[in-house]
């Protein structure tokens, strides 16, 4: 998986201010943070996509999994706001209160 990532998403060329031309969208739920890990650390830094990790969190608590993910990748990682552009080689996570 990590091999087809790579060949098929990551041109050399690319920097990453560019707008992507794929927007690849996890969804998850709460317990899965290790699947999520796994999959945004074999990810390189040039990965030409946007991500967009949607994640169910209680709206009483205030989510920490940008941080979290920012621990295992390379890519940036936001949290998602309304009206943001997307950006490729960008991780956005969806705010607690927004599924």
């Amino acid at each position: 998986m990590a091999a087809d990532l790579k060949q098929n998403y990551c041109p050399n060329n690319l920097t990453v201010a560019q707008k992507p031309r794929r927007v690849i969208a996890i969804a998850s739920f709460m317990g899965s943070i290790e699947a999520i890990n796994k999959v945004v650390s074999a990810l390189p830094e040039n990965f030409s996509a946007a991500i967009l990790l949607v994640q169910h969190l209680s709206p009483k608590y205030k989510s920490y999994l940008p941080q979290i993910v920012s621990r295992h990748t390379a890519l940036a990682v936001r949290e998602a706001a309304e009206g943001m552009s997307l950006e490729a080689g960008t991780i956005y996570v969806t705010p607690p209160d927004r599924f």
